[in-house]
């Protein structure tokens, strides 16, 4: 994969592009299960949403921009994700429910 542009809107104030994950991504096969949990781990640390911004819970932006990323994974690569338990286990790990 070329570098991507990963960007999201209303996660805190300046934080535009994921630029850590966009490196981690380059180069790399979206094919690969390994490219997928390396790939969120990386958006999960780069991604610190404010509490005082006026949006939802940071927590819920956080896995958000997880969600997002990986619904992109499934329409690039298809449903071969919907069968790695792997964003399931992520998600779970790093969620207060």
């Amino acid at each position: 994969m070329e570098k991507p542009h990963i960007c999201y809107g209303g996660i805190t104030d300046g934080f535009v592009h994921a630029s850590k994950t966009e490196t981690f991504l380059n180069g790399k096969s979206l094919a690969d299960g390994n490219t997928l949990k390396g790939a969120l781990k990386t958006l999960k640390e780069e991604v610190n949403p404010h509490p005082e911004t006026l949006e939802a819970e940071p927590l819920y932006r956080q896995n958000l921009t997880q969600s997002l990323l990986y619904k992109v994974f499934l329409g690039i690569v298809g449903k071969k994700y919907l069968y790695i338990d792997t964003f399931v286990r992520i998600f779970i790990n790093h969620s207060k429910f």
